[in-house]
């Protein structure tokens, strides 16, 4: 860890975290399984100058963080420090592994239709190349719930990752996600609730075993902005993943702030709540949307896989509506 003054560019400062990884001297009971990782002798490394993140001046602020396990991964920037259980659950992953079972993995026990099975391997792939911010954009009534549920029973199995936050803005999509949850035949007959533990809307924090947390996202800005004592504040690691329902709705980009508006306004004025949630947790970012607007596209990026309206007619695959959302 490498801690510099405020002012400081966070980013450059990480290349003295990178020397201390790769001239430490070790003793024998610090020795990680697998280590020394490359020329680096200590697998994760970080830098701050104290200075909380903001996306407009990002070098310059948060806490970086660089995964040295691998030499094609690049730092990224951190609202928070890893919790020591976070981290050790993180060292144990293996993403070549997860990704060498998941192009094995059949398709067949999950029952959906083509085009949501090519939405998953678009997403998949997407994944193995880096990508952190993913869209997948489908039309109402082709079922992109239903998809999610098996994308994520997938990326679950194969240990890709360990807990997932599935993001609502309104209590009827997250009760109808929990639905769907419960009724999606998987493996053996069973459903993923049978398979899994899955929390819901009711549930302000995850156990150690649970693998989905359906939340919405006004319940999620009050648990990181607003806990009084601090114990309901979720930390950066619960969650390595993010599948974000109707994500063309508010999730805006943080307005402009220059250098000099640090020194009268406060910076959570300027930043988006729906955006500080998406920033908060080191996490991939799925984005499900029927209609990708412009500030969506700039938040995951473009679709890695667009099966609109028109494609669905032709094709004979639009699913019967069953109320708020559709396409369940």
């Amino acid at each position: 860890m490498e801690a510099k003054r405020k002012g400081k560019d966070v980013l450059s400062d990480l290349d003295q975290a990178k020397e201390y990884a790769k001239n430490i001297t070790l003793q024998g009971e610090e020795h990680w399984a697998g280590a020394p990782w490359g020329e680096y002798k200590v697998p994760f490394l970080f830098a701050t100058n104290g200075r909380p993140y903001l996306k407009q001046i990002e070098t310059k602020s948060g806490i970086w963080f660089l995964d040295a396990r691998r030499s094609n991964n690049h730092p990224r920037a951190l609202q928070s420090w890893y919790t020591p259980e976070g981290l050790q659950d993180f060292l144990k992953q293996n993403t070549e592994a997860s990704h060498a079972l998941l192009k094995d993995e059949s398709f067949d026990y999950l029952g959906l239709r083509d085009y949501q099975n090519e939405a998953i391997r678009a997403v998949e792939e997407a994944i193995e190349k880096g990508q952190r911010e993913i869209l997948v954009a489908m039309a109402t009534g082709t079922g992109k719930t239903r998809t999610t549920v098996g994308l994520v029973y997938r990326l679950i199995k194969s240990r890709r990752f360990r807990r997932v936050l599935f993001l609502v803005d309104r209590t009827a999509l997250g009760e109808q996600a929990e639905d769907t949850f419960k009724e999606a035949t998987l493996e053996d007959l069973l459903n993923f609730t049978q398979i899994y533990d899955v929390k819901g809307l009711d549930d302000k924090k995850p156990d150690i075993n649970t693998k989905v947390h359906i939340a919405t996202i006004q319940g999620m800005i009050r648990r990181i902005m607003f806990s009084e004592d601090g114990q309901d504040k979720p930390a950066v690691d619960w969650y390595d993943c993010i599948v974000v329902d109707e994500a063309h709705r508010g999730y805006l980009l943080d307005k402009e702030m220059g250098e000099a508006e640090f020194l009268f306004r406060d910076q959570k004025d300027y930043i988006s709540k729906y955006r500080l949630v998406l920033e908060y947790f080191d996490a991939v970012k799925i984005g499900l949307t029927a209609t990708p607007a412009m500030h969506t596209i700039e938040i995951f990026g473009h679709p890695v896989i667009t099966y609109a309206y028109r494609d669905a007619v032709i094709d004979g695959s639009l699913m019967r509506c069953r109320g708020i959302g559709c396409g369940l």
